[in-house]
């Protein structure tokens, strides 16, 4: 609970506009990036649970888009401060010949935190926002 809350300053205390890069899961279970723009956090505390859980939403707009875009980053969600250009691919597969065929191969299975836990370790002065468990 107290990582939280240092972590909620953390996210408050950053300028509207600030360049970040969201660093989590997509809809495959696979690592993604997105190079962003801090427009706002918004704040909200689940009424169903009886310990007080909280919802963390970044309002922001990804690099080349016009509108801002709402994203929950309660769960398995690394921020780092600047915009960073990292491969995912090169994070998530591994492709080799095998009997004239290119076979890609993923490293790790859906919704693995190690490769994000690395991130942690690797962009450790950059990082402003880690909820990996």
């Amino acid at each position: 609970m107290l990582k939280t809350k240092n972590m909620i300053t953390q996210l408050e205390n950053m300028e509207q506009g600030e360049k970040i890069t969201i660093i989590g899961f997509g809809e495959f279970g696979f690592i993604q990036t997105t190079q962003t723009r801090l427009h706002s956090i918004d704040i909200k505390e689940n009424k169903y649970s009886n310990i007080g859980e909280k919802h963390i939403h970044l309002i922001h707009k990804p690099k080349h888009k016009r509108k801002h875009f709402r994203k929950d980053i309660s769960n398995d969600t690394v921020i780092l401060k600047g915009w960073f250009n990292i491969d995912t691919e090169k994070i998530n597969f591994r492709e080799y010949e095998q009997n004239g065929m290119t076979i890609k191969e993923s490293y790790t299975t859906a919704f693995d935190r190690f490769p994000l836990k690395d991130f942690e370790l690797l962009y450790e002065d950059e990082m402003v926002f880690s909820s990996i468990k």
